[in-house]
């Protein structure tokens, strides 16, 4: 049976909202029957006295199973049940009582030893208001509402099978309700396919991947229905997925497989055959909410009938239309495809196996062409699938390419798991079929000739306000050519009231409330696609004027007879009307564009002098706003040059850098162009700009420089490079005095990497003298001292770093080792959400350090230890708070309520706070930026100040606003890296910090001496204690800030071997690539008053999703090689060894810690090489890889 159960901790109020929600839909759902929610607590009460009943006879298992072994070897479809004859009127056969002010009849069917039991009504006509309900004998299931929006116009409806052998019918209509007509024709017996583990979720091979357990391909999954046939008295169970169609009309068309409809096997299709579509059932979202185990606690709709459309045996193609438009509250995709003739590589399939919740497999490899058992020579994509594998009822599932669009339909192949070989007719065959419009799919899906090869796929949507003041815009997703809408109670309140086209422009006339817009698509379908929002207009405001852009337009100076092109800042309109532009003043030679294609200045300006120019916004009730800027044209000079002959001075082994504009120079100030010609140094060479490089070599070098402006004027000298040898200079350590505090009772790798810098750049190799025995120093693969204390103490050495020349530097280095401090209470802090996809993840602070299990109902997660799930999407369509519960050491209990329905409207939660809530204090300063020097972003970092608003001045940083913190640095900037001077403003106070871009990204900014001795202590009152909470850290990039709680509110210095940061009071740096590479603890020290607190971030386990994994790895035998990384794929092959079991999961998780496959097998031997899944983005995965209780994580990028 296809039944999925909500779980009995549904929250009430999503229940509640779902019932009265769905009524109104032209769907029905199966669900949970749960007495105790108050939405239901009216169905399901049986009258005293008993109710009447039909009782179908035997039915012959063994004779129908004897008779499917052959049908299955014939290749048709798989038959699970069939109809019992029965004639009965409901309404005059049930027992009618009056209650809760309606008219309740019941009466119940039985077909004895039945393993789910149907009803197949020949007339159902139900009038407005008028219900069905159906349930189970254990009344655990239900049901319905089944309302007028099932009437067909046969009358016919085939209900869903519910778990057993009795079936409860209850009609509920009110007491001015009109006529109905509610009759059997027959009780659908269903016989085959036992249920498994999980109450009602049919058994599968155990090799099959749960739907769930790839949630980046969920999006695909939602367009894949299972199929419940009706044909000549029997039910059989198929798959298929609807299609988009090349002019996005949004018919609702489904594609199967021929033989699916091919019920008598001729490869001919009977009328009757065609007509039995009309009683097809299509069941969508029907899969475990987990990847594993199988769960049975999702909602899933039913679809009832559909009309033949076309279909060819030589593909095993059929095309279906389903007999409504679908819900658009279920989100279901359009699924696009691809009719390309051409094979192609990674293929998968999403499909409903045996009847069983929908399942996902993938292939590796590439397809070919291939006959279905001889016919049809090439007609068919063989593929081979390597994870997962296909099952009778899989059939007529998609099969998809790399582009995630359908190339084909499942006909059939071969048993077992995978590798296993399976046949697909191909798509672009179909496409032109066997030439006449009921066997083929062109003139169904390209019905207008576009000669479209692929489509996309697309979920239908309506966007507009709920309500709006002045104007406000709707539109839909359909084409636009097919479209029409009109506006319902909208006379005399918005204007206009209807129109053509996919989207309507409204005005507001004055208030109104509970208008509909209605968006109608007209593609030449047999039922209604609409689209509907409701709405409230408020009354109009008086036309107020556009406003000039904040700070006007910057003044701007060009060269005569240059290229000049110049965007103009948009003005705003405070009633939100769109502007025109007009420009006056401006130089001969240059033009205003004010289209389309943006408002802006261009041309090459032919006369010099200043001149003023005046733009002016108008908006549509003629107020205007204008704003002047000068605009000088300069008579283009020659560039100037230092001198004819200009020498610099470099030393051997040492970076030197000379700027070739300060060599020749334009004197209006614009950029210039130079070649550079003759002999470099050795170890130098140009870079943008600049003639930089270590040189290796005494000499003198001579180059010849040329500069050309703008204008096409030049000048040129002669530059002399002049190579000196200097004494080689030891390395330099960070400070005099170093000290590193660790927690005792862990095995440490302290990285050393970083203490000493030499000044010619040399490689540091690192010594030690006078530390203890049981230390370790290594070089390789980097610098790092190995130790572990059982006990307090501290322990001091001299650390060496020597260069290859000999030179050494010395540094004291005190390793404190500490107790750890004594666990704070459990908390839970308000989680990560992003309000886009539902994912989120669940924060805490305190605790015993024990693992913690959590529960919130509504949220899917991979396991009851995960921090990282998905927001179910009925709870994020009607969005209710979420109850976040913590367990840890079996007792002890942490909750936090998430409204995040108010979250993602910006509305602040009325709950409790985080436990050191930020507070803004102090003098406001600018810190040290965090900047990205692969992308170019980059984040402007504060501290203290009073609260207001920030804004931020920073030249060649473009940002969105003047108060936004992030921007990116212009291409130019980048090519030919300055230092930048940022600036904060808050409450007219300005301070200013300058980044070192340069030394920033060449790893050569010089490090801050920490201070030798303590701040002088405050003299304001002690607070609470100083204490670190877990940093704030981003996995993609290496950005670590730490948090800090308590206190005495003077400065705080902080010590993170391993983290790069411009100073020791800043708490925001970026963890090295090298312990990236190969993570390991970080001890991170904050002192305060000289009072010093510790706290150990295991960061590589924190991405893993897992707070302690690097604990469980460090004492394992588990080798895992990555065959190819990094990949473009997303599938890596892992080679693993040292097995200790026969289990081996792999759970991949992204760079923010977010799970997205798990993956299980069972392996003989100590050595196997498996398939894992990665995401669909580019970037870095970890792959957390166990084998009993050994485990190991490796890290594998993604490439474009």
């Amino acid at each position: 049976m296809m039944l999925k159960l909500r779980s009995l901790t549904l929250l009430l109020s999503v229940a509640i909202g779902l019932l009265l929600t769905l009524r109104a839909q032209a769907q029905v759902f199966t669900r949970k029957l749960d007495p105790a929610d108050p939405s239901m607590s009216r169905i399901a009460r049986l009258p005293a006295g008993g109710v009447p009943s039909f009782e179908a006879g035997a039915v012959d298992v063994a004779r129908l199973k004897a008779e499917d072994e052959i049908d299955q070897k014939a290749g048709k479809p798989l038959r699970i049940a069939v109809v019992q004859p029965a004639s009965v009127n409901v309404l005059q056969a049930g027992k009618a009582v009056i209650a809760d002010g309606e008219r309740v009849t019941y009466y119940e069917l039985r077909s004895p030893g039945a393993l789910g039991i149907g009803a197949d009504f020949d007339k159902l006509r139900l009038a407005e208001g008028t219900q069905i309900y159906l349930y189970n004998a254990a009344r655990t299931t239900l049901v319905g509402p089944i309302t007028r929006t099932e009437n067909t116009t046969d009358n016919h409806y085939v209900s869903d099978r519910l778990m057993g052998d009795r079936l409860m019918i209850e009609v509920r209509e009110p007491l001015k309700a009109g006529p109905s007509e509610i009759s059997l024709a027959g009780i659908i017996h269903e016989y085959n396919i036992p249920f498994g583990p999980y109450g009602n979720i049919r058994s599968a091979l155990a090799c099959h991947n749960n739907m769930a357990c790839a949630p980046s391909y969920q999006y695909e999954g939602d367009a894949v229905a299972q199929i419940f046939m009706l044909y000549n008295g029997s039910g059989f169970l198929c798959s298929g997925a609807m299609l988009n169609d090349a002019q996005q009309s949004f018919r609702s068309y489904f594609l199967t497989a021929f033989h699916c409809i091919d019920f008598t096997g001729d490869l001919q299709l009977q009328t009757a055959e065609k007509a039995s579509t009309a009683n097809w059932s299509f069941f969508f979202k029907y899969q475990s909410a987990t990847c594993t185990p199988n769960m049975d606690d999702n909602i899933y709709v039913t679809i009832n009938g559909a009309t033949f459309r076309a279909g060819s045996a030589n593909t095993d193609m059929t095309l279906l239309e389903l007999n409504r438009q679908l819900p658009l509250n279920q989100e279901i995709p359009f699924l696009g495809w691809d009719r390309r003739t051409t094979n192609y590589i990674g293929t998968f399939g999403i499909h409903h196996p045996n009847g069983s919740v929908k399942k996902i497999s993938f292939a590796d490899g590439a397809t070919f062409y291939n006959g279905w058992n001889g016919t049809f020579p090439e007609s068919h994509y063989e593929t081979v699938f390597t994870n997962g594998t296909m099952e009778g009822g899989s059939s007529g599932s998609p099969l998809f390419n790399s582009d995630r669009r359908v190339i084909g339909q499942l006909h059939g192949g071969a048993s077992g798991c995978a590798p296993i070989r399976m046949l697909y007719g191909r798509f672009d065959l179909s496409w032109f079929g066997n030439g006449t419009d009921d066997t083929r799919l062109n003139n169904w899906l390209d019905p207008t000739r576009t000669g479209a090869t692929v489509t996309n796929a697309v979920t239908p949507r309506l966007t507009g306000p709920g309500s709006f003041t002045g104007s406000a815009t709707y539109a839909v997703n359909a084409n636009s050519a097919l479209t029409t809408w009109t506006v319902l109670g909208g006379d005399g309140i918005v204007s206009p009231t209807s129109g053509s086209g996919n989207r309507a422009e409204l005005t507001g006339l004055t208030s109104g409330s509970s208008l509909t817009i209605v968006f109608s698509v007209n593609a030449g379908q047999s039922y209604p696609i609409t689209f509907r929002q409701t709405f409230n207009v408020g009354s109009p405001t008086a036309n107020r004027p556009p406003v000039p852009p904040a700070g006007g337009i910057e003044n701007q100076r060009i060269p005569l007879n240059t290229r000049y092109d110049f965007e103009l800042p948009k003005f705003s309109d405070p009633d939100g009307d769109a502007l025109t532009y007009s420009a006056e003043g401006l130089p001969e030679g240059i033009v205003f564009n004010n289209d389309e294609t943006g408002t802006y200045l261009f041309g090459a300006p032919s006369v010099p002098g200043v001149n003023t120019v005046v733009i002016t916004a108008t908006d549509p009730g003629g107020l205007t706003a204008s704003t002047a800027f000068s605009l000088t044209i300069l008579a283009n000079r020659a560039p100037t040059r230092v001198g004819a002959v200009v020498s610099g001075t470099a030393a051997v082994g040492i970076v030197s850098t000379f700027a070739l504009t300060s060599l020749i120079s334009d004197p209006d100030g614009f950029p210039m162009s130079y070649t550079v010609t003759g002999t470099y140094p050795p170890g130098m060479a140009r870079v943008g700009n600049n003639i930089t490089g270590r040189p290796t070599a005494v000499g003198s070098y001579t180059l010849s420089v040329v500069g050309v402006d703008e204008g096409g004027l030049s000048n040129s000298t002669t530059f002399i490079i002049n190579v000196l040898s200097v004494p080689n200079r030891p390395p330099v350590p960070l400070g005099p005095s170093l000290t590193a505090s660790l927690i005792t009772g862990i095995n440490y790798r302290l990285t050393l990497g970083g203490i000493f810098t030499d000044p010619e750049g040399a490689t540091v190799t690192y010594g030690a003298i006078g530390m203890p025995a049981a230390y370790t120093l290594v070089n390789t693969p980097e610098p790092a001292i190995l130790c572990r204390a059982d006990v307090p103490s501290i322990v001091s050495f001299t650390l060496t770093g020597t260069d290859p020349q000999g030179g050494v530097g010395r540094t004291n280095l005190s390793i404190v080792f500490q107790n750890p401090a004594a666990s704070s209470a459990l908390q839970v802090l308000q989680p990560t959400y992003d309000c886009n996809t539902g994912a989120i993840v669940f924060r805490t602070s305190g605790g015993n350090g024990t693992p913690i299990t959590f529960s919130a109902v509504g949220v899917q997660r991979a396991s009851a230890t995960s921090t990282s799930g998905t927001v179910e999407a009925g709870l994020r369509a009607d969005p209710k708070p979420i109850v976040i519960t913590a367990t840890q050491s079996g007792s002890i209990t942490a909750t936090y309520t998430f409204d995040f329905g108010a979250y993602c409207q910006g509305i602040a939660p009325i709950l409790p706070p985080d436990p050191t809530p930020p507070a803004p204090t102090g003098a406001l300063t600018m810190q040290q930026p965090t900047y990205n020097c692969n992308t170019g972003v980059i984040v402007f970092n504060t501290s203290g100040g009073d609260g207001s608003p920030i804004t931020f001045q920073a030249i060649g940083v473009q940002r969105t606003s003047p108060t936004s913190t992030t921007g990116t640095l212009e291409p130019g900037l980048r090519a030919d890296p300055k230092p930048i001077v940022i600036t904060a403003t808050q409450s007219g106070v300005s301070v200013s910090v300058t980044f070192n871009l340069v030394g920033y990204c060449n790893g050569t900014v010089p490090p801050s001496v920490p201070p030798a001795t303590p701040p002088t202590s405050p003299t304001t009152s002690p607070g609470s204690a100083l204490s670190l909470t877990t940093p704030t850290y981003n996995c993609a990039t290496g950005v670590i800030v730490f948090n800090t709680a308590g206190g005495d509110g003077t400065p705080i210095t902080y010590s993170a071997v391993g983290v790069r940061r411009t100073s020791p009071t800043s708490a925001t740096g970026t963890v090295e690539e090298g312990l990236r590479a190969d993570p390991k603890p970080l001890v991170i020290s904050a002192t305060q008053s000289g009072v010093t607190t510790s706290i150990t971030f295991n960061f590589g386990a924190f991405c893993a999703g897992s707070a302690r994994m690097a604990s469980t790895e460090l004492a394992n035998s588990l080798n895992v090689e990555v065959l190819g990384n990094p990949t473009p794929s997303e599938w890596v092959s892992l080679r693993v060894s040292g097995l200790g079991s026969a289990s081996l999961q792999v759970q991949t998780v992204d760079a923010t810690g977010r799970p997205i496959a798990d993956g299980a097998w069972t392996v003989g031997g100590t050595t196997a090489t498996v398939a894992v899944k990665l995401g669909r983005m580019p970037g870095a995965y970890l792959l957390r890889v166990q084998s009993g209780s050994a485990v190991k994580t490796v890290r594998v990028v993604k490439s474009e």
